[in-house]
């Protein structure tokens, strides 16, 4: 839900807005300046909630460690991807569980958006800047 505000700001700093920022963009302007100072400590409390989901943190180490071979596959000379590629398609085809894609159909396909294992490289990262008096 959202709230109507009402702010005095000078006429210099009132002037920029409009022209840099844009009329009817200033308040989400100001909210995501705002809001990383209001909600810090909610924002711990999420990470440690979301840290807690052992799905999530699993699902999001995979997908952290597949990332991992990104820099070593791009080292490779084109033959050897060639041969990487053959290697992952022979596997491909021969198990069971992957059909054949179907035109005009939505598959789900993992993102690490929302990926929770990232909340708890957060809380951490947040947890050691608190103890070095950084956060």
């Amino acid at each position: 839900m959202q709230k109507k505000l009402t702010i005095t700001l000078d006429e210099t700093v009132y002037d920029g807005l409009h022209r840099v920022i844009g009329r009817r963009r200033i308040s989400r302007f100001i909210e995501e300046l705002v809001r990383p100072h209001i909600l810090a400590q909610d924002l711990e409390v999420a990470y440690q909630h979301m840290a807690q989901d052992e799905t999530r943190e699993a699902e999001a180490l995979a997908w952290s460690e597949a990332t991992e071979l990104i820099p070593i596959i791009r080292a490779l000379s084109d033959s050897e991807k060639v041969q990487l590629f053959d290697m992952l398609k022979a596997e491909l085809a021969r198990e069971d569980s992957i059909a054949p894609l179907e035109h005009e159909k939505t598959y789900p396909v993992w993102t690490p958006y929302g990926a929770y294992g990232a909340a708890r490289v957060l809380l951490n990262a947040l947890q050691e800047a608190q103890q070095h008096g950084h956060a």
